[in-house]
């Protein structure tokens, strides 16, 4: 069966000079959903770290001067010596629930975020093959790889941790500045990045478990080694900038509009409270930004990933069972052509489990269960909001 030509085009391979360009073509044609899908993320975000919030206010509001000195000093990386203890007990008990929702809330967005990437690559391969797939079932595949890229994220973890840490030996002994450093670091964690650029795409697309998904990533490496390399130093090297640019423009803007409205926390209730709405909404916007921005530097790799492999398989795990064939097709007409999502067999073969049987194939729904929100992520953001009002409690109580 002859392919169309839109599906025929999603297997175009780029060279090293164009896959970023294609990267960019690839998300302009998602923006509208990448853009809905964003919203669901940023409130994730908030519902992480709303709570946290809340009791920073609290602590801001009515906390003791040495509490006060000591969150400052946490807040910025500092030394807690030389400050005054924290002598009521309830204000101390209020700051190590503080300090406890600090930990769960950036464990939790973190997790939000590895998710995030999940979902983009699902998205925008969909996009690529010109099959959009829906935010429910992006995330129905993300939960079913979710742990697979856990595992192999760590496990790039322990290697690139391993080379950061030669590296930076290796330039100590020769006494070079600290800017060289930072350069020399990064330019040896990218080239030690490069083989494993697609270890994503293959969990997420290809289907298989963290370390075929490593190994899988090496054997594409060596086939286009210069478009991996651009592919790894795409976010290497404007991934920082682009973060930080955003995050800093945000917080000018933030701090504009503080000042032109006089919002803050040392004037009267009603301006204590829309600066409560107002850093909420920073936090959404924040989530936002970052499931953006996974897509923005994963895009090349699904666009390579597909051109290299031409294999998508993945994406059907996460699809609806296949309806009931209707009656012209019982009684012996042939059925319509139906076009999967990997319409080509893969270069790299994927090794696919047994085929269940018919009967059990056909009650088998992958959307079994959904949750928009998981058991884990609402156990998380409920002990995040008891944290909150427990140390409320305890400020208040103290006063």
């Amino acid at each position: 069966m002859s392919l169309p030509s839109a599906a025929t085009s999603a297997f175009d391979l780029p060279g090293a000079r164009e896959v970023v360009g294609r990267g960019f073509e690839l998300m302009l044609a998602a923006t509208s959903q990448l853009r809905r899908v964003s919203l669901y993320f940023g409130a994730l975000f908030l519902a992480f770290l709303g709570p946290l919030l809340v009791l920073g206010v609290a602590v801001v509001l009515v906390a003791p001067p040495e509490l006060r000195d000591l969150v400052r000093v946490v807040q910025s990386g500092g030394q807690a010596s030389g400050l005054a203890p924290i002598r009521d007990p309830e204000w101390a008990s209020a700051f190590m629930l503080l300090m406890l929702g600090l930990y769960l809330g950036i464990a939790g967005a973190g997790l939000v975020a590895l998710e995030g990437g999940i979902v983009g690559i699902a998205i925008l391969a969909g996009h690529r093959l010109n099959r959009p797939i829906t935010l429910r079932h992006a995330l129905i595949r993300s939960r079913q790889v979710f742990w697979r890229v856990v595992r192999a994220s760590f496990l790039l973890g322990i290697i690139s941790s391993i080379v950061q840490v030669l590296a930076g030996g290796i330039v100590g002994v020769a006494n070079l500045p600290g800017d060289a450093l930072t350069i020399i670091t990064l330019a040896v964690s990218t080239l030690v990045a490069a083989p494993f650029c697609y270890s994503q795409a293959g969990i997420v697309l290809g289907d298989v478990g963290a370390r075929e998904s490593i190994r899988r990533s090496v054997r594409l490496f060596r086939a286009r080694p210069r478009t991996a390399l651009v592919i790894a130093l795409f976010p290497a090297v404007f991934g920082g900038m682009i973060q930080l640019w955003a995050l800093s423009t945000g917080g000018e803007v933030l701090l504009m509009l503080g000042q032109v409205t006089n919002l803050g926390f040392e004037t009267d209730t009603l301006h204590s409270a829309v600066t409560v709405v107002v850093l909420l909404a920073a936090i959404t916007a924040t989530g936002s930004l970052f499931f953006t921005l996974g897509a923005l530097f994963a895009a090349p790799q699904v666009v390579t990933f597909l051109g290299l492999t031409h294999y998508a398989g993945g994406l059907d795990r996460a699809a609806p069972p296949a309806p009931p064939a209707p009656a012209a097709t019982q009684r012996g007409l042939a059925p319509l052509p139906v076009i999967r999502l990997s319409p080509r067999p893969p270069m790299l073969p994927v090794r696919a489990a047994p085929a269940p049987p018919a009967q059990v194939a056909a009650r088998r729904d992958p959307g079994a269960g959904f949750h928009w929100v998981t058991r884990p992520m609402l156990a998380a953001i409920v002990a995040g909001a008891l944290l909150g009002l427990a140390g409320i409690a305890l400020a208040a109580a103290s006063l």
